[in-house]
């Protein structure tokens, strides 16, 4: 609303105003009951929609009752708190300024609060003795208000983090490319995880036909050694030790396996 209209909604009040004062006391009380007809009629509707509303939302109609309960008392604070704060803002001079001023200073000071590791509770009652013509719904939404902006500030930090992130990123992925090129030039480890995993394989077979057929002897296989392209197993009850060259990798079971061989896939996938 620019200065113009400002102006021309100003006439237009004080031309109601003197039409009202120009009313006979019959006539206002008259206008006053049809207002009072229509605000009532408004109010039904209202709460009929936020009530199916809220329904809507899986509340029940306890829950309901204690909502409007707790809004009926926020309203009676409201009224009073509110017709003294608009009498402290008109002798301000500019209102909308005034407004503006204590708005940051009550946002300014629940940050610092949060800051310092406070409760919603002591946060919300502090504001209250600071700013004692504000009303306890006025505080609490202010309250939330500076929650909501805290956590979208720390998803846009978290963005940020990431676009930074990229180069080094780069950087890790150069440092991998130099470690696969010294270390595995011809990519066998990748070769030597799947002779692992058929290794394993064969193993669990064996010892299937082991348990289906038990020894006469009674005899138990404590050790075996099994010798494949990309080196020597050894298995024990533990695992299977790979030996190769004087590399050493040592699995517990398929699981612990597929797990490294998952993540040793990943790598690969960053360094194309």
């Amino acid at each position: 609303m620019n200065r113009t209209d400002k102006r021309r909604q100003v006439r237009e009040i004080d031309k109601m105003m003197k039409s009202i004062q120009s009313l006979t006391p019959t006539q206002v009380k008259a206008m006053n009951y049809v207002t009072n007809e229509k605000v009532t009629a408004v109010l039904v509707s209202y709460q009929r929609v936020v009530n199916a509303s809220l329904v809507e939302c899986g509340l029940n109609y306890s829950e309901i009752e204690k909502i409007f309960n707790m809004a009926t008392d926020f309203m009676k604070e409201e009224d009073e708190k509110s017709y003294k704060l608009n009498e402290e803002l008109k002798r301000s001079g500019n209102i909308q300024m005034a407004k503006n001023k204590i708005e940051k200073g009550v946002l300014d000071l629940i940050n610092l609060m949060l800051d310092g590791g406070k409760k919603k509770n002591e946060i919300i009652e502090e504001i209250l003795f600071k700013f004692p013509n504000m009303s306890k719904a006025m505080i609490i939404n202010a309250y939330q208000e500076a929650k909501e902006q805290r956590k979208t500030e720390r998803a846009a930090n978290k963005i940020m983090d990431i676009i930074e992130g990229e180069n080094e990123i780069k950087d890790k992925k150069e440092k991998l490319k130099e470690w696969d090129k010294k270390y595995n030039p011809n990519g066998k480890l990748a070769a030597e995880v799947k002779e692992i995993e058929k290794a394993e394989k064969d193993i669990k077979e064996v010892k299937e036909v082991k348990e289906n057929k038990p020894m006469k002897n009674k005899l138990k296989v404590l050790s075996m050694t099994v010798e494949g392209e990309n080196g020597q197993y050894k298995v024990c009850e533990k695992g299977v030790e790979l030996q190769n060259k004087g590399l050493t990798m040592f699995f517990e079971n398929k699981e612990q396996l597929e797990s490294f061989t998952s993540e040793y896939k990943q790598v690969f996938e960053m360094v194309r």
